[in-house]
């Protein structure tokens, strides 16, 4: 039997998937993109806190190495990174107005998300405190959605104009804040009478979106127009769950397969590997 990949080595990949996403992030847009950096850093934190103080649905595990309050530090500087990658991925598939980059950002992020609660929840990285898909309760991934969607709205909105570009760090406030009103209303609105509880979809059951999304990418021409720059680090941040998939027991692995198999077809699909010549 193969041993679970360790906690400590996760945390050092991390760190240097850290390392190497920021340092692609600025080389693509400067370092101006630092204070945004910086902006959804502090906000994720406060979103997490406040979660895990108000509603008590969810815990990181004690093996992270540190933590402010009840949030890791890696986690606080790995959230920034997972929502501006998803903007500049919403960007190639065409995304233009505020609107459509908030729709098209909250989907993959979603999407990201799917996959990463699963195996990471798998793993003991953290945990919920009642099952759903995989273990994962439906509400606590559309949470990832919800924030990273307005916060990058709100960034956005603040670098369309000169003079609303100081206001970015308010999204330590308005990320958050929305965020606690979706959460209340999805909660209130469906998740707390219907999809929750143990969920055991047949394994295959993420073949059918990810078909769709596919089939969407092929009929509106958008094949292969994400690129490479921008899935390079998105690509070693998922070889690393990856890798943590194959290290598990085989008695969880394959819903795990399928479903990172799904996720990564779309991104395979859409992406260019080509650089353009400028």
């Amino acid at each position: 039997m193969v041993a679970s990949m360790s906690m400590t080595l996760i945390q050092v990949l991390c760190i240097a998937i850290i390392g190497v996403a920021l340092g692609l992030l600025v080389q693509r847009h400067g370092r101006d993109i630092l204070v945004a950096y910086a902006s959804l850093a502090v906000a994720g934190w406060a979103g997490e806190e406040t979660c895990i103080r108000f509603y008590k649905f969810y815990a990181y595990r004690d093996a992270w190495w540190l933590h402010l309050d009840c949030v890791p530090v890696l986690i606080t500087l790995i959230w920034p990174l997972v929502i501006l990658s998803a903007r500049d991925v919403a960007r190639d598939l065409g995304a233009v107005s505020l609107r459509s980059l908030g729709a098209a950002v909250f989907a993959i992020v979603v999407v990201d998300a799917s996959m990463v609660e699963i195996i990471a929840v798998a793993r003991g990285m953290w945990g919920w405190a009642e099952p759903g898909y995989l273990n994962v309760p439906i509400l606590g991934i559309l949470g990832w959605g919800f924030f990273a969607a307005t916060a990058v709205v709100w960034i956005e909105w603040c670098r369309q104009q000169p003079t609303r570009v100081a206001w970015q760090p308010l999204a330590i406030v308005v990320g958050p804040v929305v965020t606690h009103v979706l959460l209340v209303a999805s909660w209130w609105g469906c998740f707390r009478w219907t999809l929750r509880g143990e969920m055991a979809p047949p394994v295959w059951i993420m073949l059918a979106p990810a078909a769709g999304v596919i089939a969407w990418l092929v009929a509106s021409k958008r094949v292969g127009v994400v690129g490479i720059g921008i899935q390079l680090p998105r690509m070693v941040a998922a070889t690393l769950f990856f890798a943590i998939v194959a290290t598990l027991p085989h008695a969880q692995l394959p819903a795990l397969l399928f479903h990172t198999a799904a996720v990564a077809a779309m991104y395979l699909v859409a992406t260019r590997y080509r650089l353009r010549r400028s």
